[in-house]
């Protein structure tokens, strides 16, 4: 019995740190290595993201949008790259032309909220 139950602990932990470990590499974190134009181009933006809201360029409720449609992006990314035969180039084209769009509505978003608006 006590084989048993040292066991089933060793085999459900063995699990809990697998599955950790996928999920912890869906994100781009500040110490993790950046590779390739593709993770440069994100790395950046999420960058930019933060740097717009903390010098309130954006609120909250705008980054929280924007978050959101930054990770729809990252997703399609991750299912492009797991579908089939793994990213081609038309797939990487298609995310640069998806962040360069993001990007430009940002950066809009931020010009409206830094240009000081004039009272009547």
């Amino acid at each position: 019995m006590y084989k048993n139950l040292c066991l089933s602990v060793l085999v459900s932990s063995a699990l809990l740190s697998s599955t950790t470990l996928c999920f912890a590499q869906d994100e781009i974190g500040n110490n993790q290595p950046v590779r390739g134009p593709l993770n440069k181009a994100e790395a950046r933006i999420q960058a930019k993201l933060t740097t717009d809201f903390n010098r309130g360029l954006i609120d909250a409720t705008q980054l929280a949008s924007f978050q959101r449609d930054f990770d729809g992006i990252l997703d399609h990314e991750n299912e492009l790259k797991t579908a089939g035969n793994g990213m081609n180039k038309a797939g990487e084209e298609d995310i640069f032309k998806r962040l360069a769009s993001f990007e430009i509505r940002l950066d809009q978003q931020a010009g409206i909220n830094r240009t000081p608006r004039k009272h009547k």
